[in-house]
């Protein structure tokens, strides 16, 4: 080899930056793997106020109580949209009807860290021979995501699934299962 010739030198240069970088993506990505944990969490709500929109839908403001692997005990406060009946859809082999719900909402842990999330997802709603709703509890299912948060949860990222009922006097019951970033996985040092 030829010490004379500058593009040795720079052709060493290029292969050290580019195994550098290689190096580093696979430290990034095996950080990034680990620090994913599995969360599950059970709560209740109960409602603080409702409307009922003139399209027939509704939103309904709930405090909410809990506890996760993630956040410990925690209470929150969080709004639920539910599209109109008359838009869901019709399922004839369950004779049930799908309609789309929105959500938002913060958590407060006890030592008052908070996390904001959104959801989306649907309340099935079955129908008697005549096509008019049963009473309920109705099941539904939404996704969560992490939008936000304080403390430990600022940073956090995270998805899960929540399936659970909506009971006539408008209380709520519900099961979380996902993923979430670890608790100050993205906090810097």
């Amino acid at each position: 080899m030829n010490a004379n010739k500058p593009t040795s030198i720079s052709g060493r240069g290029k292969w050290a930056t580019a195994l550098s970088a290689i190096a580093l993506s696979l430290l990034a990505w095996t950080a990034s793997a680990k620090d994913e944990v599995p969360t599950t969490g059970t709560t209740s709500g109960y409602p603080v106020a409702g409307t009922t929109n003139p399209d027939g839908s509704q939103v309904l403001i709930s405090r909410e109580v809990g506890v996760s692997t993630h956040a410990g005990r925690y209470t929150g406060l969080s709004e639920v949209k539910v599209d109109a009946p008359a838009t869901g859809v019709f399922d004839p082999k369950t004779r049930s009807v799908a309609i789309h719900l929105t959500g938002s909402g913060r958590d407060t842990a006890a030592n008052g860290d908070t996390l904001d999330w959104t959801s989306e997802g649907v309340v099935i709603v079955p129908l008697d021979a005549s096509f008019m709703p049963l009473p309920p509890p109705y099941a539904f299912h939404s996704t969560w995501e992490v939008v936000g948060g304080t403390g430990r949860f600022a940073g956090m990222t995270g998805k899960r699934t929540r399936e659970g009922f909506s009971y006539a006097d408008g209380t709520t019951s519900r099961i979380d299962t996902g993923i979430v970033s670890t608790v100050g996985s993205n906090t810097k040092k």
